[in-house]
């Protein structure tokens, strides 16, 4: 059994934080630079680290719900379509991060 929606999502807390902060932070960045603001190398440097950091989480965390997703498809024939939802939803986030700040 693959367990449950909830189950993993509390397994995987701790990288849904850090994708959460690291996103705020792009964005905060690029609205910071979008009022007039320089962002001179080192904030150039940071808003391209949270969005490296964000989109990495993003694609790692999208990727385990997928596999969990076929995983419970494969073993109970009704997948949790949650698993589904939660990665797509992942990918979908990181995308709108992306298009705000560039």
């Amino acid at each position: 059994m693959t367990g449950s929606v909830s189950g993993f999502l509390r397994k995987e807390s701790a990288k849904y934080v850090l994708f959460c902060l690291t996103s705020g932070g792009a964005v905060a960045l690029a609205q910071y630079a979008g009022q007039g603001n320089t962002l001179r190398t080192p904030g150039r440097l940071a808003l391209a680290v949270a969005l490296i950091l964000a989109g990495s989480l993003a694609v790692l965390l999208s990727e385990r719900c997928l596999d969990r997703f076929l995983e419970a498809r494969r073993e109970d024939g009704d997948a949790l379509y949650g698993f589904l939802v939660v990665g797509v939803a992942t990918l979908t986030a990181v995308m709108l991060v992306f298009y705000v700040c560039v």
